[in-house]
C-alpha cells in the first residue's frame, strides 16, 4: 500500500515536470506574448539566458532577411482639366478592360457614326463625348490624338510596362505599348507608342488606313515645386473614296463603284506641353483619407506653355476642278 502510494506520487511529479517544461518552451518561441517578458526578466539558470538570446538573434535575422513590400500604392497617375486648373487623379487597373471590343471606336463610344474601320473619321452621337479641336478638320479624328491636358503623367516605385496587341479581319491590327519608370524618387519619364492598320470594309484599298501615335513625357515633383513636360505626335494615312456612286446597293461589300479611285490624305497633329507650378502656402488636408486624393494648396502659381500644330495633305492624281464641284462637296 505504501509503495503504491509512493509510485503514484512519483508519476504525478514527473508528469507535472514534463508539462511545466513543455509550456516553458512553448512560451519561449512566442516573444510577442506578454508572459515571455516576465519569464525572460527572471531567468532561473544560465541555460535559460542562453536560450532566450538564441531566440532573439534568430528573430532579428529573420527580420533582416524579410524583403520590404514596395507595391503598396506603387503607381499614381494624373492629368488636368481643360484649363489646367484642376489636377485629376486616375485610378489604374492593370486588368484588361473591354478585351472583347477589338476596335478602339467601339471601346470609346457607345453610339457613333464612322466609315467603318479604325483610323477613318468618326463622330459620336452623344455630344458629351464629342471633343472639339482647335482646327475644324481634326474633330473627326479626335479619337486618335491627345489634347495637351489629356496627357497622363505617372509616378511609380518600380518600372511599369504594358503591351497590348489586337488582330481582326480585314488585316486590322492594333499595338499599344507604354513604359514608365522613376529615375529618381521625384523624377519620372515615360513613353507611349500606338500603331494601327486596317484595309477597311470595301475592296482594294479604298478605305484603308494606317497610322501611329507617339507620346513622350516627364514629370518632376519635389516639395512645393512641380513641373510636367510632354510631346505628342499622331499621324493618319487614309485612302479617300468619296462615297458610293450608287448607294442603293446595300447587300454586298463587293463590286461597289466609288467616286474616287486614286485619292488619299494624310492628317498629322502634334503638341508640346510645359507646365510649372509653385505652391506658396501649406497644403489643405482633405477630409477623407483616400490615398489617391491629391492635396489642395491655399495659394499656387502656374505657368503653362502650349504648342499645337495640325496639317492635312490631300492628293488625287486624275481629278480636276469640275470633278470636285460635282462630287466632293455633295
Amino acid at each position: 500500500m505504501f509503495y503504491s502510494y509512493i509510485k503514484m506520487l512519483l508519476k504525478s511529479f514527473i508528469l507535472f515536470y514534463l508539462l511545466f517544461f513543455s509550456v516553458n518552451n512553448l512560451l519561449a518561441q512566442t516573444p510577442d506574448n506578454p508572459l515571455v517578458s516576465k519569464v525572460s526578466k527572471t531567468p532561473t539558470s544560465v541555460d535559460n539566458i542562453q536560450d532566450s538570446t538564441d531566440v532573439k538573434s534568430t528573430s532579428d535575422s529573420l527580420k533582416t532577411k524579410r524583403k520590404v513590400d514596395t507595391l503598396n500604392f506603387a503607381i499614381s497617375a494624373w492629368n488636368y482639366d481643360e484649363f489646367f486648373l484642376e489636377k485629376k487623379s486616375i485610378i489604374l487597373d492593370t486588368v484588361i478592360e473591354k478585351f472583347h471590343l477589338k476596335s478602339t471606336i467601339d471601346s470609346k463610344y457607345s453610339f457613333f457614326q464612322s466609315l467603318g474601320n479604325i483610323g477613318t473619321p468618326v463622330s459620336p452621337y452623344n455630344l458629351i463625348d464629342k471633343k472639339n479641336s482647335f482646327v475644324y478638320f481634326l474633330d473627326a479624328y479626335s479619337l486618335y490624338y491627345y489634347n495637351p491636358n489629356e496627357q497622363v503623367f505617372y509616378n511609380t516605385h518600380r518600372p511599369f510596362t504594358n503591351i497590348h496587341y489586337t488582330s481582326g479581319p480585314k488585316k486590322q491590327q492594333l499595338v499599344d505599348f507604354i513604359h514608365t519608370q522613376n529615375i529618381h524618387r521625384d523624377l519620372n519619364i515615360g513613353l507611349t507608342l500606338n500603331f494601327f492598320n486596317s484595309l477597311g470594309l470595301y475592296g482594294k484599298n479604298i478605305s484603308s488606313s494606317n497610322g501611329s501615335k507617339i507620346s513622350v513625357w516627364s514629370s518632376y515633383s519635389s516639395g512645393k515645386y512641380k513641373t510636367n513636360i510632354s510631346y505628342f505626335f499622331g499621324r493618319n494615312f487614309i485612302d479617300e473614296n468619296g462615297g458610293l456612286v450608287d448607294d442603293s446597293v446595300v447587300y454586298t461589300n463587293f463590286g461597289y463603284t466609288m467616286r474616287y479611285t486614286n485619292a488619299n490624305s494624310r492628317v498629322q497633329y502634334q503638341n508640346i506641353q510645359f507646365l510649372q507650378e509653385w505652391n506658396l502656402l501649406d497644403a489643405v488636408k482633405p477630409k477623407d483619407s483616400l490615398s489617391y486624393r491629391y492635396p489642395d494648396f491655399k495659394l499656387s502659381l502656374k505657368n503653362v506653355l502650349l504648342y499645337n500644330r495640325a496639317d492635312r495633305f490631300f492628293q488625287d492624281i486624275v481629278a480636276d476642278e469640275v470633278f470636285y464641284k460635282l462630287f466632293y462637296w455633295r
